[in-house]
């Protein structure tokens, strides 16, 4: 069985995608899952704060750590797609038996929904910040402006305190 990861409805890293060739989606699903060859699927691993080399300013940046093997269920997660093309982003439904949420930093949302029993998670800008893009087209992490999560999406929670903008880095393996 096979889910689309579409993300092409994610207009607002368009600019992003067209400059880096890639595809970023911030994902979350009930269930566990495998990527194909051309998909990387990440989770934050820390908030790092760096000091400039004269100690008069301090940045912080979200470092993603790339994950391998099949994902568990529960697991909120950034994935790198080689296309626009929703029929080449599917991931394969799995089960791993594992818990990395302990230390991803990234949370998740489950769905949406007009019933009126169910709750949509609203965001909120003191401490949660969602995947986007800046003005110069690098990916980061930035306060969220849309009245609700959507659906199926990982968002990262952070301090009182911590900048709008988090600029993201790759680790390697």
């Amino acid at each position: 069985m096979h889910y689309q990861l579409i993300v092409t409805t994610i207009l607002e890293l368009s600019q992003l995608l067209l400059q880096q060739e890639k595809h970023y989606a911030p994902f979350y699903a009930e269930f566990g899952f495998d990527v194909p060859t051309g998909m990387t699927v990440y989770v934050v691993d820390r908030i790092e704060s760096t000091t400039n080399e004269d100690n008069s300013a301090s940045t912080k940046s979200v470092i993603l750590k790339p994950l391998s093997g099949t994902i568990p269920n529960k697991t909120p997660v950034i994935v790198e797609c080689s296309s626009d093309d929703a029929n080449r982003n599917m991931v394969t439904l799995s089960y791993a038996d594992a818990n990395i949420t302990n230390w991803n930093k990234l949370s998740g949302n489950m769905f949406n929904s007009s019933i009126r029993q169910h709750v949509n998670q609203k965001p909120t800008t003191a401490n949660m910040r969602v995947l986007g893009v800046n003005e110069s087209g690098e990916l980061v992490f930035k306060n969220p402006t849309d009245q609700y999560l959507p659906a199926n999406s990982s968002y990262l929670i952070v301090e009182d305190g911590t900048p709008d903008t988090l600029p993201v880095v790759f680790e390697n393996n």
